[in-house]
């Protein structure tokens, strides 16, 4: 590639001294230095080789075949580039190879290759490396090196005939622990390349560039629906690619005053793969990044580039727009070009909005009420605001569970046909039986549903006209045929919709802990007379008792029901409101409440006595400071020489644990079934005379300020004091 190179100006000077050049002084520090300047120096050293690799084969005219490429892997762990190019002599190996800024391609603009820098990248990886050239008929095999000074070294080893093709070859051993680095870095090489190596040791995947829209060196990327971000854009030269700086050319950008924010959008965010010749572009040595100066070729060329394309894509673009045939079709294509999720985000933000027009006028909606359709069709009087037709509605309906919803209005998004009928309600069972056989999988797109009382369908008619809807896209309801009859046993008994619980979460817990809550679904649902079902009333979406709405108590409800092993192994609550109160004549309905009030009216001790101490809980809290000390420190317990001293404090302890683990919402459940506190336990703790007792006899010990964190130093004191007064006490 050739180096645009400046030359300066002749100094004219009366000074008689004769100027001295700079130099550079080749040491250990300078070859170190020019060998490890790239950011990435693993993915340079595939790049830079491979890139000199396919030069060689451009010189030679051997463009047919590819070079080859040998991935590091378990079995072969080296990596290494052979191409089938030119080869070099040891002529050239001596004064070019090894040389620094020495390059065969700094006059033409068919290699990539410029600076004389890329063959000497494996000293980024490695100190050894060898370097083979197969040329005309010889093979000449060289070790390069690093010696003890630093520096970097050539040694030729042998030389011998070959039948071998021309071509250089490159290779060092790679570690096993950097094998999939290097993989994942060859990927990273060659997958911008124009023309990609054969890769032998490893498959090799590439991420391909797929592209929407191409032109006169651009093309725009695939973007991906719905996402619109890190859309940068790229310039390809050879085999190179670039990030463009959008920030290094805004002043370049902006020149041009009108279009300087649309070509600045276009490249930061638009997606543009821009394509360069080689040497249009000036290029880091690098070869990592592109060099921008005002007016220099790389600033120049970009900016021409991408007015080119902004340009070209939105003639290509404007041109590809579909001609709507009719209204609905032109919503249909507003909605494709400028909805927010559309792929044509990102154009629209370089080309600006895409109009859409049907009958010389602009389309600026996808979707239109019913109401402004029926004034826009003369079925609504505007002046005197009265409705024509007595009963029009519009339901959508979409799979799988094929339940109406009404709406106000049309959306021209809904890919789904339209199905109408002469009446104010829907044969549902028919409608719904040919929709699930045309879409066998049971999930279709939104379809429209349009009731319309008026004589002869006159409305939907009109509306119909209006949009431009086509004979294909409307069926009449009445004209679909009629389910077959399916055979029912007397003793069944279905419903399209009922409310269900599944509890088997509940079932699954060992530790008698409640679940946070039971969740009601609406499903479909069959029922014999066979079985037995449980169930709960529901008042609209509540479950209730009595008339009360129990939402916050079904998760105690049903804890005790499957705890106390009441369900009889039933996984599943119904919630029967009054639409399914006739499911309750099949089978045997059992009411969960009343099956756990039972219970819990024949085991009232027990309930009594959660309620007692759940009442207890306020006292404990007033033991929160003792309870912490002893559960921090156990070892004051088990230096407590006196027995039942020691038994007294751990019989706290686990009282303490079973009041925290009370639940306030089973509390307040009892309480609604009027189950009242009482103490059936003359076992129980009482929290309460224990604090007394502890503050008379141990002196307030429990109430000092003691380090809950501290090691336990602080705190020995207090079992030596404990038996100090259990023994004179």
């Amino acid at each position: 590639m050739i180096i645009t190179e400046t030359v300066s100006s002749p100094v004219i000077s009366n000074i008689a001294a004769l100027p001295s050049r700079f130099k550079i002084k080749a040491s250990a520090k300078a070859f170190k230095i020019l060998s490890g300047f790239y950011s990435e120096p693993i993915l340079a050293i595939p790049r830079e080789l491979g890139a000199n690799a396919w030069d060689s084969h451009v010189k030679a005219k051997n463009t047919n075949k590819m070079f080859e490429v040998h991935a590091p892997n378990t079995l072969e762990p080296w990596f290494s580039v052979r191409d089938f190019g030119t080869g070099l002599s040891p002529e050239a190996i001596d004064s070019i190879y090894t040389t620094y800024f020495e390059s065969t391609k700094t006059s033409d603009n068919d290699s990539d290759g410029c600076m004389g820098l890329g063959s000497k990248t494996p000293f980024n990886y490695t100190e050894n490396f060898n370097v083979t050239s197969w040329y005309h008929g010889k093979k000449h095999v060289y070790n390069c090196f690093i010696d003890e000074t630093g520096s970097p070294n050539i040694m030729h080893v042998v030389s011998e005939d070959s039948s071998e093709p021309n071509g250089l070859e490159v290779k060092f051993g790679v570690k096993i622990a950097d094998i999939n680095m290097w993989v994942t870095n060859i990927t990273r090489a060659y997958e911008p390349f124009r023309y990609r190596p054969v890769i032998k040791g490893a498959n090799i995947t590439y991420t391909e560039r797929k592209y929407a829209h191409q032109g006169n060196g651009w093309a725009y990327r695939n973007p991906e629906v719905g996402y619109h971000y890190n859309r940068s854009s790229y310039a390809f030269m050879g085999n190179y690619c670039y990030p463009i700086s959008t920030s290094a050319l805004r002043s370049a950008l902006y020149a041009d005053k009108d279009n300087g924010y649309t070509y600045e959008q276009a490249l930061s965010g638009g997606g543009f793969d821009l394509f360069f010749d080689i040497g249009a572009l000036e290029v880091a040595p690098n070869k990592e990044q592109l060099q921008y100066e005002e007016n220099n070729a790389t600033t120049l060329a970009i900016v021409a580039a991408i007015k080119i394309a902004v340009s070209e894509l939105k003639e290509q673009v404007l041109k590809s727009i579909e001609v709507p045939k009719s209204r609905w079709e032109a919503m249909k294509l507003f909605e494709k070009y400028n909805n927010y999720n559309s792929p044509y985000t990102n154009i629209r933000s370089i080309i600006g909005s895409i109009s859409i027009k049907f009958n010389k006028k602009e389309v600026a909606t996808s979707n239109v009420s019913v109401i402004s359709v029926h004034k826009e069709t003369g079925c609504i009087d505007d002046k005197i605001r009265i409705t024509l037709p007595a009963d029009y509605s519009v339901y959508t309906v979409s799979g799988p569970s094929a339940r109406f919803k009404r709406t106000g209005t049309y959306h021209a998004y809904n890919s789904g046909n339209i199905y109408y009928t002469n009446s104010g309600s829907v044969k549902s069972a028919r409608l719904r039986y040919h929709l699930k056989n045309k879409y066998s999988t049971g999930t279709f797109p939104t379809c429209y549903i349009i009731t319309d009382a008026s004589a002869k369908n006159e409305t939907f008619l009109k509306h119909k006209e209006y949009f431009g809807w086509t004979d294909d896209m409307v069926t009449n309801i009445e004209s679909l045929p009629k389910p077959p009859v399916t055979p029912r046993q007397k003793k069944t008994a279905g419903t399209d919709e009922i409310q269900v619980a599944n509890i088997s979460h509940f079932i699954k817990l060992s530790t008698g802990t409640v679940s946070p809550y039971v969740r009601f679904e609406s499903k479909p649902a069959t029922f014999d007379s066979n079985s037995t079902y449980y169930y709960v009333d529901f008042y609209y979406f509540n479950p209730t008792w009595n008339d009360k709405n129990i939402s916050e108590y079904m998760s105690t409800v049903v804890d005790i029901f499957v705890n106390k092993k009441l369900n009889n192994s039933a996984d599943t609550i119904y919630g029967i409101n009054v639409k399914n109160k006739g499911l309750l004549k099949i089978g045997k309905w059992i009411n969960v409440v009343d099956v756990v009030k039972k219970y819990i009216d024949a085991n009232v001790k027990e309930y009594e006595q959660y309620l007692y101490t759940m009442e207890q809980k306020q006292d404990y809290i007033a033991t929160q400071k003792i309870q912490k000390v002893l559960t921090r420190f156990p070892t004051i317990i088990t230096n407590i020489e006196n027995k039942e001293t020691s038994k007294m404090f751990q019989t706290f302890l686990k009282a303490n644990t079973k009041v925290s683990n009370i639940s306030t919402t089973k509390y307040a459940f009892l309480n609604m079934l009027n189950i009242k506190s009482k103490n059936h336990d003359t076992s129980v703790f009482e929290p309460k005379a224990f604090a007394n007792m502890l503050e008379k006899k141990y002196l307030g010990l429990f109430g000092l300020d003691i380090d809950y964190y501290s090691n336990g130093s602080s705190t020995e004191a207090i079992s030596k004091i404990i038996n100090f007064i259990d023994k004179h006490s």
